[in-house]
Order: C-alpha cells, then sequence, then structure tokens
C-alpha cells in the first residue's frame, strides 16, 4: 500500500502522545481505519484520548476496539462531505406557535404595514407552547417535504392575501434523513432519569419554590468581567498581556507556596535568605536561566518547543518574565518529578538544579496557585446569607437537535422549570447554534405563523422567536412565577459575538429596522428580551438585580444572594483534557484537570489556544482580565462533552459538568444544584461581619437526562 509506512509511522507517533503503544494488530486496524474514513493519525490520537477517559481504558487492545470503533465512527460522521458548489440552498421552515400573525379588530386581513394592536394584545399570546409530541400532517411537515413555501402577498389594495404565490428553490434530499434524526430525541425513553448524584452530607432536595415565595439576589460584584462589547480586532500588544499576567502569577505564587526570596534579589545585597516559616520546603527563587550548582525555584510559563503539535515530556520549556529574565526559556527535565499536569500556557513554579542556564533537572513542580481551603474562599456578610435553600438549575446548550429547529428540548426544559419552580436556571449557550446543520449550511431562516404565512428572519428575530419568546410565554402564563434566568452566550452562538472573552448578549443595532413586513413583533436585529420583563403589566426594572433574565458575559462569576458561582460555556475542560500531559495516580486526572482551573486563576489558562478537530476559537489574549478568576468560586460550572460530573475540588469548590441539553440527534442532561441555607447557630455564634460560605457542606447535586 502506497505511504502506508508514513502513515505508520505518524499513527505510532500521535498514539504514543497520548500514551498507547500499538501492537501490530492494532495498528494495523488504525492504518485501515486512515486509508478508509478519510482520518488522520491525529484524529484517531484526539479520539482515544476522550475515549481512555470516559472508559478509563489504558491501552487499546482487542478486547476495547469495538468500542473504540464507535468512537471512531462519530468522528467519521463529524467529517464533512464534499458537495457540490452548484446545489441550492433550501430554506428552514420554522414553526412558531408561540407568536401568531397580528390581525386587525375590525377586518379579517391586516393593512400594508401589519399594523395592529400592541403585542401584548396579540393572539399568540394565547397559545400554549409546542411540546415535544411530532405532529407528521401538520403544515408544516407538508411544506417541509415539498418545495414550495407560503408568503403573504399583497394585493394593488395594500391588504395581504393568503396565497401561496412565493416559491422557494427546491429542498436538498436530505429531508427523510432529518427527519429520521429527529425521531431519535422524541423517541427517547429514559427521559428524566438520573445519572448522577453527589451528596456527600446525605441532604434532601430543596423544596420547589412555589408557595414559599423566597427571593434570591442576583448580583456580578466581580469588575474584571466584560460588562459590554469592545473592539477585539484593534490586536494590542499581547505579549504585555501575556508578561502582565506572568508577573502578577509571580508574585502570588511566591507568597502563597511561600517561597524564600534571597535578600540580594530584594536589596541588591549579600545572599541572605529571607525569613519565612513556610520556606523550608522551597529552595530560593532564582529568575529562569540563572545557573547555580544547588537547588533553586524558577516560576514560568509552560511552552512547548515546536510551534505546532502536542506537548510531551521531551518538548518542555519554562519561560521567564521579560522583567527578570528577558524572556529567557530553558528546557525541563521531569524524570525525576513523581506527579505533575502541565499544559502550554500553565504558570508553575520549578524546583531543581540548573548547572548551565539552558536545563533544569526539576524535583518538584508546584502548579499555580496553592489552594489553602477556606482561607481562599470569598466571604460575604452575614445579611446576605438567606434563610431559605436556593435550587439552581444549570443547563448548557444547543436547545435543539442538530438536524431541525424544533427546539423541543427546550420545550421540554420550560415544561420541568413550570412545574419546579427553581429559585435560578443559568442558561448556557449556543442558543442558535451555528454548528447545527440548518444554520451551518447557510439555508434560510423562516418562520411560520398561525394563520399559514411565513417570513424570512435574521438570527436575532430567530433567537426572539425560539428563545425569548418561550421565556416570555413562563411568566405570561404565571406573572407571579419568582424563577430568574440566567442568560450566557456561546462561541457557537449566531447571535453573539465570536471572540473570547465574550460581552454580554445585546442588540446588534443601536435603532430597530422597522421598514421589514411581517416582523413588527420582532424588530429586526433586536433579540426582544425586554419584552420578558413587562409581562403581566410591569415596568421595565431600572435596577439589573431587579429583572427576570439577566445578561452576563462569558465567562462571568456571579453571586447568587452568598453563593459564589463561577462558569464558562467554551468547553475548556475538554480543551485541558487533550493539550495536557499528566503523570497521576490512576482514577485522579478528571479531578485535578478541573483543579487547573482553580489554581490558575483562570477560566482558560491555556495558551496558545489549541487548533484543529473543532477545537479553534478565537481567544483575545490582552483581555486576559476579562476571563480571570477572580475568587475561589463555591460553585464552577464547565459543561463540557466528557462525561458528566460532580465532586468536591481544591478543597472547598464543588465542580459541576452537566453536559449538554442534546447530544447531536440524542438528549442529553442537565443539572440540579439543591443549596441548603447555612445553619442559624453557625451565623448567631460568628463574632466576624463576613463569614464563609461552607457551601461544600451543604449541597448536593443531581445530573438528570432532558
Amino acid at each position: 500500500m502506497p505511504g502506508s509506512s508514513a502513515i505508520e509511522n505518524d499513527l505510532m507517533r500521535e498514539m504514543k502522545k497520548v500514551g498507547v503503544k500499538l501492537s501490530r494488530e492494532m495498528l494495523s486496524k488504525c492504518i485501515a481505519m486512515v486509508t478508509n474514513h478519510n482520518l488522520t493519525p491525529q484524529n484517531i490520537a484526539n479520539v482515544w484520548d476522550v475515549f481512555s477517559l470516559n472508559s478509563q481504558a489504558e491501552n487499546l487492545t482487542p478486547d476495547n476496539w469495538s468500542s473504540f470503533r464507535v468512537a471512531l465512527d462519530r468522528e467519521i460522521a463529524k467529517t464533512p462531505l464534499a458537495t457540490s458548489s452548484s446545489k441550492k440552498k433550501a430554506a428552514a421552515v420554522v414553526s412558531r406557535s408561540a407568536m401568531g400573525k397580528r390581525t386587525s379588530s375590525t377586518t379579517g386581513s391586516t393593512g400594508a404595514s401589519g399594523a395592529t394592536p400592541s403585542a401584548e394584545s396579540n393572539a399568540s399570546k394565547k397559545v400554549k407552547r409546542e411540546r415535544s409530541s411530532p405532529q407528521p400532517d401538520s403544515q408544516l411537515e407538508q411544506i417541509v417535504n415539498g418545495n414550495i413555501m407560503s408568503s403573504p402577498q399583497k394585493n394593488s389594495d395594500g391588504d395581504e392575501s393568503s396565497s401561496l404565490a412565493l416559491v422557494t428553490p427546491p429542498k436538498s434530499n436530505t429531508g427523510t434523513s432529518k427527519s429520521a434524526n429527529a425521531m431519535l430525541y422524541s423517541q427517547r425513553k429514559n427521559a428524566g432519569e438520573t445519572i448522577l448524584t453527589y451528596n456527600p452530607r446525605n441532604l434532601a432536595p430543596v423544596e420547589s419554590n412555589v408557595e414559599s415565595g423566597r427571593t434570591c439576589v442576583i448580583s456580578q460584584p466581580f469588575a474584571s468581567h466584560l460588562s459590554g462589547s469592545y473592539k477585539y480586532m484593534t490586536d494590542g500588544n499581547r505579549h504585555q498581556s501575556l508578561d502582565r499576567h506572568l508577573q502578577s502569577m509571580t508574585e502570588r505564587m511566591i507568597e502563597s507556596h511561600g517561597i524564600s526570596i534571597s535578600s540580594e534579589q530584594e536589596n541588591g545585597g549579600a545572599k541572605d535568605v529571607e525569613d519565612n516559616k513556610d520556606s523550608k520546603e522551597s529552595a530560593t527563587f532564582e529568575h529562569v536561566g540563572v545557573l547555580r550548582q544547588s537547588q533553586q525555584t524558577n516560576i514560568g510559563r509552560i511552552c512547548n518547543v515546536a510551534h505546532d503539535g502536542k506537548l510531551n515530556e521531551t518538548s518542555l520549556l519554562l519561560e521567564g518574565t521579560r522583567h527578570g529574565s528577558n524572556g529567557a526559556r530553558i528546557e525541563l527535565v521531569l524524570k525525576d518529578v513523581s506527579n505533575y499536569c502541565l499544559f502550554q500556557g500553565q504558570i508553575v513554579a520549578v524546583k531543581g538544579v540548573n548547572s548551565n542556564g539552558r536545563k533544569m533537572v526539576a524535583t518538584q513542580v508546584m502548579e499555580g496557585l496553592d489552594c489553602k481551603g477556606q482561607e481562599d474562599m470569598d466571604k460575604s456578610p452575614k445579611e446576605m446569607f438567606g434563610t431559605h435553600g436556593l435550587k439552581v438549575y444549570a443547563v448548557a446548550g444547543p436547545y435543539t437537535t442538530s438536524s431541525d429547529l424544533k427546539y423541543e428540548p427546550l420545550a421540554d426544559l420550560m415544561v420541568l422549570v413550570a412545574e419546579e419552580k427553581p429559585d435560578v436556571v443559568l442558561m448556557m449557550g449556543p442558543f442558535v447554534d451555528m454548528r447545527n446543520e440548518i444554520v451551518n449550511n447557510g439555508e434560510d431562516l423562516v418562520l411560520e405563523y398561525e394563520g399559514g404565512a411565513k417570513t424570512h428572519v435574521c438570527y436575532e428575530q430567530f433567537f426572539a422567536a425560539k428563545i425569548a419568546a418561550e421565556l416570555e410565554n413562563m411568566y405570561e402564563d404565571d406573572p407571579d412565577l419568582k424563577t430568574q434566568f440566567i442568560l450566557v452566550p456561546s462561541m457557537d452562538d449566531a447571535v453573539a459575538e465570536p471572540v473570547y472573552p465574550q460581552p454580554p448578549l445585546e442588540n446588534p443595532l443601536e435603532k430597530v429596522i422597522q421598514d421589514f413586513p411581517d416582523t413588527e413583533d420582532m424588530p429586526y436585529g433586536s433579540l426582544c428580551l425586554n419584552n420578558i420583563e413587562t409581562v403581566g403589566g410591569k415596568r421595565l426594572p431600572k435596577n439589573a438585580e431587579d429583572r427576570r433574565v439577566h445578561l452576563v458575559p462569558n465567562p462571568c462569576t456571579i453571586k447568587i444572594n452568598e453563593v459564589t458561582i463561577g462558569f464558562t460555556s467554551l468547553d475548556a475542560y475538554m480543551h485541558m483534557s487533550t493539550e495536557s500531559i499528566t503523570k497521576l495516580p490512576v482514577g485522579n486526572r478528571l479531578q485535578t484537570l478541573a483543579e487547573q482551573f482553580i489554581k490558575q486563576r483562570s477560566y482558560y489558562p491555556i495558551f496558545p489556544a489549541p487548533s484543529g478537530n473543532g477545537k479553534e476559537f478565537n481567544l483575545d489574549v490582552t483581555k486576559m482580565e476579562a476571563f480571570s478568576m477572580p475568587v475561589q468560586p463555591d460553585i464552577l460550572i464547565l459543561p463540557s462533552l466528557l462525561t458528566c460530573t460532580a465532586t468536591c475540588i481544591a478543597k472547598e469548590t464543588t465542580f459541576v459538568n452537566p453536559g449538554h441539553l442534546v447530544k447531536g440527534s440524542y438528549g442529553g442532561t442537565y443539572a440540579i444544584l439543591d443549596i441548603h441555607p447555612i445553619k442559624s447557630e453557625i451565623l448567631e455564634k460568628s463574632e466576624e461581619e463576613e463569614i464563609s460560605h461552607s457551601v461544600s457542606d451543604r449541597i448536593r447535586v443531581e445530573v438528570r437526562r432532558i
């Protein structure tokens, strides 16, 4: 087979990077997958990396090949197939039952501009939300399976007629497969199943907020996160931001780990070691690149010798600050280090010997800041502690299956919210998913009104029809509903800025364009989120804390009463898993990876950002402070494609991976966090004005299938 030796060498090299030595039998199977299915050796290695984490497999053997082949088939399904450039795009017709066509109260047809009574009197307000049950004989299905799309046409008098006059481009031959995929979600048999419970104190679930009338206060007290959009194409001096961050972490790590500093470095005098009661376990601090025959401690950033490719033990470099070491880089040798977890961009303190100024033989690696438990945690005044518990839903998109735009999983979620009435629902994007087959193919988004009329809409109007209107209906059905929603954008969102960190969701246009027909109830370019605040005759709140829907940046650290919660919709957990090299006891890897976010005090500590296999995204390091972690949160939520997890990390933080609400054409998972109130005797006995939250002792986490 031509080129087989090159493929063999590449496979052996890539699999060795993820800790696998292939037997001849497994090597031949992998070569066959590469040559027959348009995969690369790096694809095989990346799929194995994720597969081994989820299955706890240590090596690829004939026993686990069948399961691994299933994972490879999923990767093959993601590989884009070549399509003809002459194929015409099809219109994505989406039913919208919750938004009816406005009609005049005196005539049977609308005017030329569609102007009718206010949105509050819209007949669609009386229509309940769509449920998951499919209706194959509906008008929508007839239009999707055919080649025509109705659209209101204006006659010579300016009135709209109901004739089906507009003909759309032919539908692509994918209708049958998409319908079959959609059935996978509606025919699921494990809805509501609990797949994970984390309950170290054997606590009962917090009762639903039905009759208690309890309220919670959601605030954003940390100013480091983004509060609005910014110009991200200015291409500032990235090296200055990186060096500032390294310098800041160096100072904090010296204090955190009790690393001794010679008086020569502080005052330029003799090399007397500064008296530090914690310095016995750490060698004296030196800048990177300083040669010495005795032990020393360097603090720097982990780098890779190769600009491209995955980090490994033989390609490790330690980069120092520009001020202290002129940006010097030295080689790291870790043969004497028993435990480590390293990745590019990580700030570490390395204890070892650098006898020639170019290579350090390490004996210990300290990864980021030391987690000291409750001493490190954020504290709150006593009056912020509530007397009732909190029930929080943590949900990550997408909110519809990959093959349609019906948003059935979102409708099912809203039914659960209406029944359970949690205090807060944390909804992380994507809301209009750019990876959805219809959106990704550039097909037109078309909304169908109850009267049969249809209209083309932009992404923002589509968000208003499928997301904002769904929330609006929640409060219309129950005006006294106490549940508050938190909306977080995603890097895959069509309605959000495409650069990380992301500002909160906002209308892209300052002024609403009124001249687009059939969109009066959804102004062009508007997300229509303010409509939610005025449902039930309420006025638009002046204070952000009084809103029903809170728009926050990605990432963000918020407070719900006294509880500090940090989250990001980016799958940073998966990136950490695929980009890191570890030497750890069996079973500790996933927990150690999650702790790196706390130790690095960053929601995305990896630099440079990975590329390939769907992981590429735009990272603006000049805004590094905006994705820093201002405090160690009580709860850290990182939705990921990795196995759902809930555990205690860094001594006091509860880490939760709720998964995603939808996984392809199948239903996914979401998390329910029950946080019990702190005991009253603790508040009474404490003499301090501010006390620790101790959330890890009063939390219960449950992950369920939608």
